[in-house]
């Protein structure tokens, strides 16, 4: 949609890239929720039954720190080095599968980390169940020269409707983690009007 549009020229280039090296898996992420949710594609202007798609935020995903609470930003304290659960779902045990409902999907295309000195270095997909392989995330050698923290996952994380996911990272010294994905979720546009996890 030219809204969409809007906003991605709004980005930076490198984000800009990820999206248009994905245009194909998010095109077909769309037609399955359509398919899903039997109504049209009207971007980011969508309402009542139609899809939009809505850039990534930390509120639309729960806190792996706090038992069944929503993220309120992305910034984590990290006390030790260890392998933690970045994005996952609702349960009281960590590691639970986030569970993608009918009428929605997830897309994340890589990672942004805006920390002045990050301290993760690594993640790990599971899709499905399905580990995916370990794929680093070399921030210290990310675009130097133009100043952004921005790595590209070798493999894009796409969860269709009733599939399930989550993502652990490999965190290699404390700190402040400003880790934070780059990515679409696509839902009706009725389920975008809570303004504190939509």
């Amino acid at each position: 949609a030219n809204e969409m549009d809007i906003a991605l020229v709004l980005q930076n280039p490198l984000v800009q890239s990820l999206y248009a090296k994905n245009a194909v898996g998010l095109v077909n992420l769309i037609r399955a929720v359509n398919v899903e949710s039997a109504s049209g594609f009207k971007g980011s202007v969508g309402s009542g039954r139609q899809l939009d798609a809505l850039m990534l935020r930390a509120e639309q995903f729960y806190d792996p720190d706090i038992p069944a609470a929503k993220r309120a930003d992305w910034p984590r304290d990290i006390a030790a080095a260890d392998s933690l659960w970045f994005i996952e779902g609702v349960a009281a045990a960590a590691g639970a599968d986030l569970e993608i409902a009918d009428e929605e999907g997830l897309a994340i295309f890589g990672f942004a980390n805006p920390a002045a000195s990050p301290v993760c270095d690594a993640v790990q997909i599971t899709y499905v169940s399905q580990a995916y392989n370990i794929q680093n995330l070399d921030f210290e050698l990310a675009n130097p020269f133009i100043g952004d923290a921005i790595v590209e996952l070798k493999q894009p994380l796409f969860l269709f409707p009733k599939e399930t996911g989550k993502i652990q990272v490999r965190y290699f010294i404390d700190g402040e983690d400003h880790l934070r994905p780059i990515g679409l979720w696509v839902k009706m546009s009725s389920a975008l009007r809570d303004l504190a996890n939509s």
